[in-house]
């Protein structure tokens, strides 16, 4: 199986970053190489820099089937 990548993200309602705001859910992907997820996680953190609630990662299913956080 191929690793693929995804970026995950949005707005949180708190600075514990443990629940997204209703609606702000974003999903890009997959993408079949790390750069290109890494690419797009940088122009969604650029966009969103001024907002402190905002956070995107870049997540893969490197491990199986499910997915897994990438540092």
């Amino acid at each position: 199986m191929q690793t693929q990548y995804w970026v995950i993200g949005g707005e949180y309602d708190s600075v514990d970053f443990s629940s997204l705001v209703a609606g702000t859910c974003e999903v890009l992907g997959p993408f079949g190489k790390y750069h290109e997820a890494t690419r797009a996680w940088r122009e969604l953190a650029f966009a969103t820099r001024y907002k402190a609630l905002t956070r995107y990662v870049v997540v893969s299913n490197a491990h199986g089937d499910s997915v897994s956080h990438r540092p």
